[in-house]
């Protein structure tokens, strides 16, 4: 054999050994990691027992990761969705251009005007361009930039075209934004809830947690960083409020929503891992809290903040 015809098989049998490398690589399967929201989680260990069920519930399971994304409000559960095969056919690539897309996290993104003036910001932190898309992601709480930037393939570079898994949808913010509340006082077991009817129609109080929309309270983070609450009973139309004078001031209730000091709740995370609320109108010093016996026992009030476990709250899922 020639020397020239030599170096022709060497070089076949090299790019016939790259070509199967490749494909023995990627017909391996492949899991795809995604983000999702389980409400607050305050430590490692509070991760450990809500991230496995907030996984198992989509079919996923947690892979030991999670990070809060709005402090004292929102965090995400690191979830493997089950592995895909991955088809692979290995190609000869012709010179093109191939962007490298992805979405950036930019916090809460009101409309399109806001989006105009955030994003290029956020994506040129990435070294990317906006692509003029974004999308919310939790409702009031995080929104993304679409972000690109070119990458240039150079001829004759070996190229694998593949089979990307499935992507998993993201979660619909209805499904997220629903939180039970209690306290250390009373308990797990005993729920914020809504007065039905009557003359104390809805007033809140404490009562045994169930399957009622009463005790399904969302929370939609405004722009002034105070924090809405309505219920799934009431609708979004109706909003925490504090009671201003007469023989029921400083008591809790549903009102009509509307520009209210009264209705801006301030949630602030404490060392023990619950939660203080305050409101714009009396001040960080007047804190939510349960009344202890007699006849108004287990209805809701702001009281001065003290070392007191009715002031105490704790939020989990909706569904829990």
């Amino acid at each position: 054999m020639s020397v020239r015809g030599h170096r022709i098989q060497r070089s076949v049998l090299t790019v016939r050994g790259i070509l199967s490398a490749a494909v023995v690589l990627l017909a391996s399967s492949s899991a795809l990691a995604v983000d999702v929201a389980a409400g607050p989680i305050w430590n490692n260990g509070d991760a450990a027992r809500r991230c496995p069920q907030v996984c198992s519930s989509r079919n996923m399971q947690w892979n030991n990761q999670w990070r809060t994304t709005v402090p004292g409000r929102m965090s995400v559960c690191g979830c493997d969705a089950p592995a895909q095969p991955v088809i692979a056919q290995p190609v000869i690539a012709q010179p093109v251009a191939a962007p490298a897309s992805r979405n950036v996290e930019a916090g809460p993104i009101w409309n399109q005007g806001h989006a105009q003036r955030r994003c290029p910001s956020v994506c040129g932190g990435q070294g990317m361009q906006w692509n003029g898309q974004w999308s919310t992601t939790i409702q009031g709480r995080m929104s993304v930039c679409g972000c690109v930037g070119a990458q240039a393939v150079q001829p004759q570079q070996l190229q694998v075209q593949i089979q990307p898994p499935p992507q998993v949808q993201p979660q619909p913010s209805g499904s997220l934004g629903f939180q039970r509340m209690t306290t250390a006082f009373r308990g797990a077991n005993m729920c914020l809830d809504v007065v039905n009817g009557g003359p104390r129609n809805n007033h809140a109080e404490l009562r045994p947690c169930g399957n009622y929309s009463g005790q399904q309270w969302h929370m939609e983070p405004q722009p002034n960083g105070a924090t809405r609450m309505t219920t799934a009973f009431r609708g979004a139309t109706m909003c925490l409020d504090v009671i201003n004078g007469g023989p029921e001031s400083n008591q809790i209730e549903l009102r009509p929503c509307g520009n209210f000091s009264g209705q801006n709740w301030r949630l602030a995370a404490q060392s023990n891992g619950s939660l203080r609320l305050t409101t714009d109108f009396r001040g960080a010093n007047m804190c939510l809290d349960v009344v202890n016996g007699g006849p108004r026992n287990n209805q809701v009030e702001l009281r001065p903040c003290g070392n007191f476990s009715g002031q105490a709250w704790s939020t989990r899922p909706g569904n829990q």
